[in-house]
């Protein structure tokens, strides 16, 4: 899903071990649950450093690493469908569907919905949600990053932006 010519070995190890440190999923458990989501995350365009900080933000709450892949994997597939009820419930916010999966493919991309649908959120309450999200581990991962502990998790998500490589590097030579 993700080739090296979007994402080197080292890069990869560095989100895998920085969604350790800011999430509270144990190592073992995370590439099983990654590998869940990485699917539907690609077809979306989502980088991989996204999906890190997405877990890493949802088990913060001891929620498990299989837990958070399957909400943020029926999160992906929401945003994935092409019914008109939901672009119409997208729309119903101000939220061009189209707009959405192309703002999606951005380097920030999922960060940036994430906000936008916090915006949407105080401004047309949870019960929007709720319908824009009807399935209720989509409602629930979306609430778990950007409910009263977004401010933190969107700081976990700008850490993640700046991922470099350089530990995984620095392991990839110490092996040779």
């Amino acid at each position: 899903a993700y080739g090296q010519s979007n994402l080197s070995a080292a890069q990869a190890l560095d989100v895998l071990t920085e969604t350790v440190r800011k999430g509270k999923a144990p190592a073992d458990s995370l590439a099983e649950a990654i590998g869940f989501v990485i699917p539907n995350a690609a077809a979306l365009g989502v980088r991989f450093r996204m999906v890190g900080a997405a877990i890493a933000s949802m088990t913060r709450t001891n929620k498990s690493a299989s837990t958070a892949a399957t909400e943020l994997r029926m999160v992906f597939a929401t945003l994935m469908k092409n019914t008109p009820q939901v672009a119409a419930d997208f729309y119903a916010m101000g939220i061009p569907l189209k707009m959405l999966r192309k703002t999606l493919r951005e380097p920030e991309g999922l960060l940036q919905v994430l906000k936008l649908l916090k915006s949407k959120m105080g401004e047309f309450g949870d019960t929007v949600m709720a319908r824009v999200f009807p399935r209720m581990r989509a409602l629930t991962g979306v609430l778990q990053i950007i409910g009263k502990n977004a401010k933190t998790n969107f700081q976990i998500f700008a850490d993640f932006i700046h991922i470099s490589g350089e530990i995984g590097r620095a392991s990839c030579r110490e092996r040779v």
